[in-house]
């Protein structure tokens, strides 16, 4: 750090060069660090999700028309003949019963098996010679639904194959990974897209979407006719609720989780088959998911005409945060560099711009779920990009402010013309016991000569910037008494003083400006950039006190 005060147009432009390196450093460190808080988005994200759920509404209850069938299965190809016979058996007793259900949902995959596999599920239900059970539901009126298994495609040979070997069941489109890859858990929420894929077409109406119309006696769409294949519905359940909708099959009887329950409810009731403790996405079953989801629509659950997609992607969020923070950078500038005085208050300045940037938010926010029906929720990391941005903001133009007051006349800040103070004394506030010996062994002795000492105990007002208050204080003084102790160096007011100091002794030879620097002890180690300077060993006040009276005579004597 060169402490000559800098001459000329050319040591400006080195300053201004020099400040815009220094922001593009600064913009590149905030660049990195996002990058690397990006690998973090999801721990984040379920933050966020913590924090909404504390602050959303109370959760509906378990739509009333969906019961939960568990066939307590495995999912294990091993056991398909076995699996296989007991859903034939469920699904014949659901056709037998006098009053039919609406529809019969599986929550899993049933891709053909060829031999045994296949005739255990399609072979005739018990006392119905020639009739299989998808038979039996398709002649009542009852929608079966399966989707197919994306993830098996190599060994599925489609949905009309699928058709013809299962007795003509109903097949819509389901999406990769059993059907439902598009339901989605996260803390107490959950979504669920209104179009499944297959394959590279993402157009097929999703299970939940066709559940729901044949609960309102609607016609399902023909697959490859859905209309929105982002549309997507976030929901909120109480899961206490599922339990009165809850059966359990053993293969052979079908009991109800709570007692006092029968079959016969089902009339025009939608079921939704699977294996609740095995089949799960996160912590929730599968088919518990695809029953909040069919309960969406329904006129008794319905919370609104829209449905908001949520925008989840990580690049929402880092869009986002790039956004909102060069907004609160921008908001900074404008008001610590437009907006007199605040450029003097920067923590003023540094909050008001956050708040702008934290308000814009939130109203980007409501306006996507309001015209848009877009709900986006990952905040945490756009907050953060927002605080950091603020704060890197507020340390370039403190830089800035620290330079201008070291290398420009700021007395014009501070009312008072000439030399308004002798002595300008320059220590450190740590130890406190060090402003006790300060005050008595420097500032008393020379107060008690009638000298005029600024000191800032008592002389620096609450509200205006240090930089500038200091700057200005040693400018309007004749001279400084530096009391360099062993924490003097570490403390960067210090070090601004004695710069500042330095700077004026060396620009301004004509005012008689001097710096008198005393060690407080021997054994201070002065920094590379001071060693320089002319110090003296702290002796007593008296010897202090006749250097600095011979000072002042010889500035009093300047023209």
């Amino acid at each position: 750090m060169s402490l000559a005060p800098p001459v000329g147009s050319g040591a400006a432009a080195w300053r201004g060069l020099r400040s815009w390196l220094r922001r593009g450093l600064q913009v590149l460190l905030f660049c990195a660090l996002m990058v690397v808080l990006a690998f973090f988005i999801q721990p984040l994200k379920r933050f966020d999700w913590w924090v909404a759920e504390r602050l959303a509404p109370p959760p509906r209850a378990w739509p009333a028309q969906v019961e939960l069938i568990d066939l307590n299965g495995t999912l294990d190809p091993l056991f398909a003949v076995r699996e296989r016979t007991a859903l034939r058996t469920l699904l014949c007793q659901v056709a037998a019963l006098p009053d039919r259900p609406a529809a019969v949902l599986l929550s899993f995959a049933l891709p053909p098996w060829p031999g045994e596999a296949q005739s255990a599920l399609t072979g005739p239900c018990d006392g119905r010679p020639g009739e299989s059970a998808f038979q039996a539901l398709a002649a009542r009126g009852v929608a079966l639904m399966v989707p197919p298994d994306e993830a098996q495609r190599g060994w599925v040979l489609g949905a009309d194959d699928w058709r013809e070997r299962s007795g003509d069941a109903e097949v819509f489109g389901g999406v990769a990974q059993f059907g439902h890859g598009a339901l989605t858990l996260q803390g107490r929420y959950y979504w669920y897209s209104h179009c499944g894929c297959l394959g590279a077409s993402c157009d097929f109406p999703a299970l939940a979407v066709l559940a729901r119309r044949a609960l309102l006696g609607l016609e399902p769409p023909a697959a490859g006719t859905c209309d929105d294949p982002s549309q997507t519905t976030a929901l909120s359940g109480d899961r206490q609720s599922v339990a009165a909708h809850r059966w359990r099959f053993d293969g052979r009887t079908l009991q109800p989780e709570q007692a006092g329950r029968s079959p016969a409810e089902w009339s025009g009731r939608v079921l939704v088959l699977g294996h609740l403790k095995r089949d799960r996405i996160g912590t929730l079953p599968r088919a518990e998911l695809l029953g909040w989801a069919i309960g969406d629509g329904l006129p008794a659950n319905a919370v609104g005409e829209g449905h908001l997609r949520p925008l989840d992607n990580a690049w929402w969020a880092v869009a986002f945060a790039l956004a909102f923070s060069a907004l609160a950078a921008a908001s900074f500038e404008l008001l610590s560099a437009r907006l007199h005085p605040l450029h003097r208050w920067l923590h003023v300045a540094a909050v008001g711009a956050a708040l702008t940037a934290v308000g814009a938010l939130a109203l980007t926010i409501l306006l996507l779920d309001q015209l848009l029906h877009l709900l986006y929720f990952q905040v945490i990391y756009v907050l953060i990009g927002i605080a950091l941005a603020t704060w890197l903001s507020w340390r370039q133009m403190a830089s800035r402010l620290r330079d201008q007051a070291l290398y420009t006349d700021v007395s014009r800040l501070a009312p008072g013309d000439g030399h308004d103070y002798d002595v300008f004394v320059s220590y450190s506030h740590t130890p406190r016991a060090n402003i006790d010996w300060v005050r008595e062994q420097v500032v008393a002795p020379l107060q008690a000569q009638g000298l005029r000492v600024f000191f800032d105990e008592r002389s620096i007002r609450v509200g205006t910037a240090w930089y500038f208050e200091l700057a200005s204080g040693i400018q309007r003084s004749r001279c400084m008494v530096a009391i360099c102790s062993d924490d003097y160096f570490a403390k960067g007011f210090c070090r601004f003083e004695l710069s500042k100091a330095m700077v004026r002794e060396i620009g301004g030879a004509s005012s008689g400006f001097k710096v008198l620097p005393y060690l407080s002890h021997p054994g201070v180690n002065f920094p590379v950039e001071f060693n320089h300077v002319q110090y003296a060993s702290w002796v007593d006040s008296r010897a202090m006190l006749v250097r600095v009276l011979e000072v002042l005579d010889a500035a009093r004597a300047q023209p």
